[in-house]
């Protein structure tokens, strides 16, 4: 998902910053964002997470959801799960 923001450069690193202190990624602030705008529903997010190859777990996480119960929305929308790769998280040696 791509989101466009028109936001001087002043305003962004101050807003970086802030989120830093705070340890808040840009990403899950922009979730909060989502969550409260008018009209985008929670299954919404789930959907456009899962189509943007997300897995469940890491969709719980982001939407304050059991894991169990992402597999089930996603299931019910006919949609099927990603895989996350073997070396997920692990650094090159």
């Amino acid at each position: 998902m791509e989101i466009k923001l028109n936001i001087s450069d002043r305003e962004w690193w101050h807003l970086v910053n802030a989120l830093e202190d705070r340890d808040v990624k840009i990403s899950d602030l922009a979730v909060v964002g989502f969550r409260e705008a008018r009209g985008v529903t929670r299954d919404d997010l789930l959907q456009a997470f899962v189509k943007a190859g997300l897995p469940d777990a890491d969709i719980a996480d982001r939407l304050g959801m059991f894991v169990y119960q992402v597999a089930e929305r996603r299931r019910w929308f006919g949609l099927k799960a990603n895989r996350r790769p073997a070396n997920w998280g692990r650094q090159a040696a």
